[in-house]
């Protein structure tokens, strides 16, 4: 997939609220999702998707952080610098 069809996926898949499918077709299973700070319910950085699925299933939304990430992706292909 390209940088773009993966933005667009993903886009896709946040707004539908489906974020499941969006971990299991765009995640890798070394994924690392890293927060802004950890407090004593979660670590600043969680390794490996299902550390991150678990730690969502202790109640810590997964897309919290969705609209950063979405901003930054689209203004990636807007721009035309594609990450290889």
């Amino acid at each position: 997939m390209t940088t773009e069809q993966i933005a667009n996926s993903l886009v896709e898949l946040c707004r539908k609220g489906d974020f499941d499918t969006a971990q299991k077709e765009l995640f890798s299973d070394d994924a690392v999702s890293i927060e802004s700070h950890a407090t004593p319910a979660f670590e600043k950085e969680t390794r490996g998707l299902q550390a991150i699925k678990k730690r969502e299933k202790n109640g810590i939304q997964w897309c919290r952080k969705c609209t950063v990430l979405l901003s930054l992706i689209h203004w990636l292909v807007s721009t035309h610098l594609h990450v290889r």
